[in-house]
């Protein structure tokens, strides 16, 4: 590995470690993995440390997903843990190699590593350097998701917890390129292109997560979908088809409102949610801090004196 000197220095975490801490994570720790199978693409490094530099997703004890460095090349590193991590590892891989044969662009799958023990289970994917989540109030981007979509749809296969975060965009020189990143919501039916009703329901989940006052772009949205899957672009047929994806982007945006209000009431990536006797207290994870957990836990002392 490059830098191993420096790197060397850095904490190397086993997986009951990894646990133990939660979110309290070092900025840059080691991991020790080795490989159980390549892909064309990767060679075998020649040391199973792995150098994790920025922690991108964490849901302690179960997922890590982060941007790491194996003998001198960037990856992106999706590390399952728990009782789960086996069936998630087989799903994820089982969902990137649909999009792979549904033609949807996808970062390349290189290789799967685990620990010694068997307590991690990882996948390692190309890292897409310099792409950036797609942002909702940027048309291009959204049509070019859309059209990602129908790809995965002609397949006949869906994305059953599709998030913005999960398409990547990058400016290659000719335009933005989109990616679909998350393999583990993939599923996939009998191979034949998906029905009109379940495409349109899918594409609402979408579309449910801009704001709604971008739905007046509901039109090119679907537009570019309908060229991309062969479906009339204009007519009747096309105004029937954009006033089932207008009921049912309205009908999903009220289903993520409900989730997210759920969200709130406990712990999780988003929020801090710590609950007993004498409190409930919630906020952004993004703003908590020590001097805010200080008031959280005694408030009065705050006032105390204020009048």
């Amino acid at each position: 590995m490059s830098g191993t000197p420096a790197g060397s220095e850095l904490p190397s975490l086993k997986p009951d470690e990894l646990v133990a801490r939660g979110r309290a994570l070092p900025a840059r720790f080691l991991l020790r993995l080795k490989v159980l199978s390549l892909v064309e693409g990767m060679a075998k490094p020649a040391t199973p440390l792995v150098r994790v530099d920025q922690v991108l997703r964490l849901l302690p004890g179960r997922r890590l997903v982060a941007r790491v460095e194996v003998a001198g090349r960037p990856l992106l590193l999706k590390l399952f843990l728990g009782s789960g991590r086996q069936r998630y590892r087989r799903r994820e891989i089982r969902g990137c190699r649909v999009l792979v044969a549904a033609g949807v662009n996808t970062p390349r799958l290189l290789a799967e590593v685990a620990d010694s023990e068997g307590q991690m289970h990882g996948i390692l994917f190309e890292f897409i350097d310099g792409a950036l989540p797609v942002v909702d109030n940027q048309l291009d981007q959204v049509v070019a998701a859309a059209i990602e979509m129908a790809g995965l749809h002609d397949f006949g296969a869906w994305h059953g917890d599709l998030h913005l975060d999960n398409f990547l965009h990058r400016d290659e020189g000719h335009g933005d390129r989109v990616y679909l990143v998350d393999g583990d919501g993939v599923r996939a039916g009998r191979r034949r292109p998906l029905g009109v009703a379940a495409s349109i329901e899918n594409l609402a989940v979408l579309c449910a997560q801009r704001q709604p006052l971008l739905d007046v772009q509901l039109n090119e949205v679907l537009g570019a979908y309908a060229e991309a899957r062969g479906w009339p672009a204009a007519g009747r047929e096309f105004a029937a088809r954009l006033a089932a994806l207008a009921k049912a982007t309205h009908r999903q945006r009220r289903r993520r409102v409900r989730r997210y209000l759920k969200k709130t009431q406990r712990d999780c990536s988003e929020f801090y949610c710590r609950r007993d006797l004498r409190r409930y207290f919630v906020c952004l994870r993004g703003g908590m801090n020590g001097a805010f957990e200080r008031f959280a836990r005694e408030p009065e002392q705050f006032f105390a004196g204020a009048g």
